[in-house]
């Protein structure tokens, strides 16, 4: 549990928070991959294009250009008060995939692969000993009260296989949701299970 206790108890997820000894935050590398994302969905339109939007730049001239209703310029709407700040940085970087992204982004899979779930999964006698700057960070939130690892099965009754893989079962809402965004940055999938606490009370 101490390594899934490292894991989670990181502070609540601040995308341009920049931990001790990264190249950057994770913010630089979603605000790199959100312009190029957008310019690939934006393709699929060509067809049906009327206001000839090809880019995260021409949606931040044509969010100004309506700002009444969108909201672009700050103080404007109140549902916006910052105004479109957040796709002005992401425009800001063109997309452009250099040196600083490209380590971040390593350091980002690291921590949340190798030194995060991956960690989380052995057995206690498999992990390393977190270092001095990981326990600073450890300790600087709490803990979720209830997490564990554990191994799934899964049958797949069109190829009447059954499956078996390793998984952290995890109380998403703990501590501002940490665990959702770790698993995003590590590229792993998640499964959400509705439970009823209600339900578990009554029951006991």
């Amino acid at each position: 549990m101490r390594a899934l206790s490292l894991l989670l108890s990181q502070p609540t997820p601040n995308r341009s928070y920049k931990p001790p000894g990264a190249p950057g935050s994770e913010l630089d590398v979603v605000q790199v991959d959100f312009y190029n994302d957008i310019a690939s969905y934006l393709t699929t339109f060509l067809a049906a294009n009327p206001n000839n939007i090809n880019s995260l730049d021409d949606i931040v001239e044509w969010n100004k250009a309506h700002a009444s209703s969108t909201g672009a310029v700050p103080g404007v709407h109140p549902c916006w008060p910052s105004g479109q700040d957040l796709l002005e940085a992401s425009a800001a970087t063109k997309g452009v995939e250099d040196e600083k992204y490209h380590a971040t982004l390593a350091y980002l899979r690291r921590k949340s692969r190798e030194e995060g779930i991956d960690s989380a999964l052995k057995d206690p006698g498999d992990r390393a000993e977190p270092k001095q700057d990981e326990r600073e960070e450890a300790s600087r939130a709490k803990t979720p009260a209830s997490a564990t690892s554990s191994t799934a099965r899964v049958v797949d009754e069109s190829a009447g296989s059954l499956s078996e893989f390793d998984a952290l079962l995890v109380p998403i809402q703990a501590d501002g949701q940490r665990v959702v965004s770790m698993a995003a940055k590590a590229g792993y999938p998640m499964i959400t299970l509705p439970v009823s606490p209600e339900d578990a009370r009554t029951r006991a």
